[in-house]
């Protein structure tokens, strides 16, 4: 058995390295078996072993002590036995360290509750045009929106006479952009006006651009739907509010894209579904789902396979405050009394894991709390499902670098 780890201090003459231990009798005892990077002035730490295609053990470790050329760098060390290591060079890096996310803004329901709402039903009635514009994929993957550096977007989508429109709420600027490959540009401002008049302005809009394009105006997946035409009950649009929730947005979707690049199975994109306001990625196992009794044709089209899915409400839904979440659908026996090693748990009104914002946003390293929410659910519910795990999870460096980062700045905003 072998085991890798810092010693030392990064304190005057004593100096941090890198050593690998063996043990011949399962951890009872230990004994140095090398040295993979001799004491050297600086931090060096976070070893990490995993095995190669080749049966070599592979140890990650991070290093700052350049910290006036680059903040962290990642060392790739081979060793075949314990004893010999070998500095990686000249092979393809498979995966960096994660940037520091910035500030984590505090996001509170009840506070934008209002806005978000408003918010909701503006997206709803871009999404009915995405729907109308573009095939049906499989579980629906082809009417959700995208992040870009400004918002979400719906990508590309094609129109009448070979013109091409995506349609972007810019979050900077606080406008709905549309744009057409003839190189005509519209915008709406995102300002506080009712849903029927933000209804109306959309639809002269793509009037404007020559699309044809049929919009439900009844929303989906909300309780005590309103007409969109007619809706002038939802009329607030706060500015900081919702530059607050994409800020919060931006961060999770880079935490569940880096979650996603453990998996070799079948995997959604990150995705924003304007139905349920919610980021998602779902993974697959590859196997039919037994009918689910009473689903109208969305739930029966998204869950129409076995799923393990995670995301980030900003706060709807029904829990009342913003979280990231996972779930399995069907559902596997006993998954209701798993308990996790950090942060959240199985919330049973919801049927699902998860983890308040505000927990994450406050610990002591955010973004280890989150990463290892959606591992854990992620594991607890694959292993309960009885997933071809060895088939579908990387076990490689890949895999192994998920969780490695730059030095991150405090989560939470201080007003001191």
């Amino acid at each position: 058995m072998l085991w890798a780890g810092s010693i030392g201090q990064n304190t005057g003459d004593k100096h941090m390295a890198i050593r690998i231990n063996r043990s011949d009798d399962e951890g009872r005892n230990w004994s140095l078996l090398s040295d993979v990077q001799t004491p050297k002035p600086g931090s060096i730490w976070e070893p990490k072993f995993t095995g190669g295609r080749d049966r070599a053990l592979i140890l990650f470790y991070s290093d700052e002590t350049e910290a006036k050329e680059h903040s962290q760098l990642i060392h790739k060390v081979r060793t075949y036995d314990g004893t010999r290591c070998i500095i990686s060079e000249g092979e393809t890096n498979m995966q960096r360290p994660l940037p520091d996310l910035g500030e984590w803004p505090p996001l509170e329901w009840e506070q934008w509750k209002d806005t978000a709402e408003t918010l909701h039903m503006y997206m709803q009635i871009v999404g009915k045009a995405r729907l109308a514009l573009t095939p049906i994929q499989n579980h629906w993957w082809n009417i959700a929106f995208y992040l870009t550096a400004r918002g979400l977007t719906t990508s590309a989508m094609p129109a009448d006479r070979g013109m091409l429109l995506d349609i972007e709420f810019d979050f900077v600027f606080h406008e709905l952009v549309c744009r057409t490959s003839r190189g005509e540009i519209r915008k709406i401002p995102l300002r506080p006006v009712s849903v029927a008049q933000f209804f109306e302005e959309f639809v002269k809009t793509l009037a404007s651009l020559g699309v044809a394009a049929k919009i439900d105006p009844m929303p989906v997946e909300v309780a005590n739907p309103v007409r969109c035409d007619v809706d002038t009950v939802h009329c607030t649009y706060d500015s900081d509010a919702v530059t607050r929730f994409w800020h919060a947005l931006r961060i999770a979707d880079t935490l569940l894209k880096r979650f996603s690049t453990n998996f070799y199975g079948k995997i959604s994109p990150v995705h924003f579904f304007w139905g349920s306001f919610d980021l998602a990625v779902t993974r697959f196992n590859g196997k039919r789902a037994p009918a689910r009794s009473g689903a109208d044709s969305i739930q029966a089209e998204a869950y129409s396979h076995e799923v393990i899915s995670s995301g980030f409400w900003p706060g709807n839904g029904g829990y009342g405050r913003p979280a990231f979440y996972s779930y399995a659908a069907p559902v596997p026996d006993g998954l209701q009394n798993t308990v996790l090693q950090g942060k959240g748990g199985y919330n049973a009104k919801m049927g699902e894991f998860l983890l308040d914002y505000s927990d994450a946003r406050n610990s002591e390293d955010p973004v280890d709390t989150v990463l290892e929410f959606l591992q854990d659910t992620y594991s607890a519910a694959a292993d309960l499902a009885k997933w071809d795990r060895a088939t579908l999870d990387r076990r490689d460096e890949v895999a192994a670098a998920m969780r490695l980062k730059n030095p991150q700045r405090q989560g939470a905003l201080r007003s001191d």
